[in-house]
């Protein structure tokens, strides 16, 4: 069912695809009345279709164009090139005099693999607008020229149909379109999201009209016709996909890099800039209130303030740049400890401000006991010991007091367990 859904999406009945069946409506008699008539039709429409959105590609600004629709642009131009020469040498139209029905379909097999490589290497970042040129432009020469020459494999035999090297391209060039289509519809790259729906509409009528070119034995036949009808279809759909995203939306192109920066500014905002833990600013804007409704409503929170031992004697002994690199690995080993729902603040010099969320004590003790055990091991990475002072209260079974009552009582308790410690052990600067 959720496949359907996903298909009917992407064939959705908009402009471009009416503009094509109703075309198919006044084309297709016209094919059974003179066919070559129609094919010439067809093709040059999707000769200049192609041509256009090649050319259109490079209208768009070279800051606001995706970089891969410069590959798209390179491979539907060598593609028409070859399309036009499709259908100068169709059967009955007379330009090329020794040519049969087989130098068309070698040229019909050459232009899909050109388009299939093209589109393929939309989700191959690594390959560039020149090399794509070059790879593209060399097969389209060596491709016409082997046809002309007669060393291109036979396609289409007069009496018999379609060779099985024919077949075996078209069903090949299916197999890497459908996983193409794939891997788009799942790809997160922020550049080719805007572009999905036209991308992946294009490849599936490409992927029909493929279909449809294993099954005619005629080269006037309806399959043919029809295969025609769909490879125009996916033309026309990129094409109006990628001019209505690029000019008629543009603010979804042009100011996507704006919004991300301001995006990346307002994060860093909230960011302390030493350990990457949220800051007091995240706390007082962001979730002061969110927390303040869950104590009200008595969610079990478990709120606890932590510090680091001995923290000054660390500075004074050892250097501010070792004391910095204590509080990162600190911070790191808090985030790695606490669960995905949990939030932790740097809440000022060596004190973490710690919610423990849907949590109560005996649980809290277990997390906080896990994150003393990897503080042990940075003896070894210091030559010191690195511990916290931590102090917590639970919301659930001591009271609804305010947020601040209950950051305070946590603190007196942090400050509680230091001081038991420092009874315990006497020496515990570092040595």
């Amino acid at each position: 069912m959720e496949k359907l859904k996903l298909l009917r999406k992407y064939l959705y009945l908009k402009r471009e695809v009416v503009i094509s069946l109703l075309a198919i409506v006044f084309l297709y008699p016209l094919a059974k009345l003179n066919y070559l008539v129609f094919h010439t039709i067809i093709e040059m429409l999707a000769v200049i279709t192609a041509s256009v959105l090649s050319i259109f590609n490079f209208l768009i600004p070279k800051k606001t164009r995706p970089k891969f629709l410069n590959n798209v642009a390179i491979a539907y131009l060598n593609v028409a090139v070859v399309d036009f020469l499709h259908t100068l040498a169709y059967k009955g139209m007379g330009v090329f005099h020794t040519f049969s029905a087989n130098q068309p379909t070698q040229f019909w097999i050459l232009g899909r693999t050109l388009e299939t490589i093209g589109l393929s290497s939309i989700i191959f970042k690594r390959i560039g607008t020149i090399p794509i040129f070059i790879i593209l432009s060399t097969l389209n020469f060596l491709g016409t020229l082997a046809i002309f020459k007669g060393t291109f494999p036979d396609c289409f035999i007069e009496g018999k149909g379609l060779t099985p090297f024919k077949i075996a391209m078209e069903y090949t060039i299916i197999a890497i379109l459908l996983p193409l289509a794939v891997r788009i519809h799942r790809s997160d790259d922020r550049n080719l999201i805007p572009y999905k729906e036209p991308l992946i509409s294009a490849l599936i009528f490409t992927a029909l009209a493929e279909a449809s070119f294993t099954l005619y034995t005629d080269v006037y036949g309806f399959f043919n016709a029809l295969g025609h009808l769909f490879r125009f279809i996916s033309y026309l759909v990129i094409l109006s996909g990628i001019v209505r995203i690029s000019i008629l939306t543009p603010l979804r192109t042009i100011y996507f890099d704006l919004c991300e920066e301001l995006r990346r500014k307002e994060e860093s905002a909230v960011r302390d800039a030493l350990t990457g833990l949220y800051n007091r600013t995240f706390f007082e804007e962001r979730i002061r209130y969110t927390l303040e409704r869950l104590i009200s409503e008595r969610v079990p929170i478990v709120v606890a303030m932590a510090d680091v031992d001995n923290f000054k004697n660390i500075n004074d002994k050892y250097s501010h740049l070792v004391g910095d690199k204590v509080l990162r690995r600190v911070g790191e080993i808090l985030r790695s400890s606490l669960r995905a729902g949990d939030i932790v603040i740097r809440y000022g010099g060596d004190e973490f401000l710690i919610f423990l969320t849907d949590c109560k004590v005996d649980q809290a003790e277990r997390i906080l006991k896990r994150l003393e055990d990897k503080l042990l091991k940075l003896k070894g990475e210091f030559g010191f010991d690195v511990s916290l002072s931590i102090g917590f209260i639970e919301v659930l079974t001591e009271g609804t007091e305010s947020l601040d009552k209950l950051i305070e009582t946590a603190d007196k308790r942090m400050y509680q367990t230091k001081a038991r410690k420092a009874e315990s052990r006497p020496q515990a600067s570092p040595t």
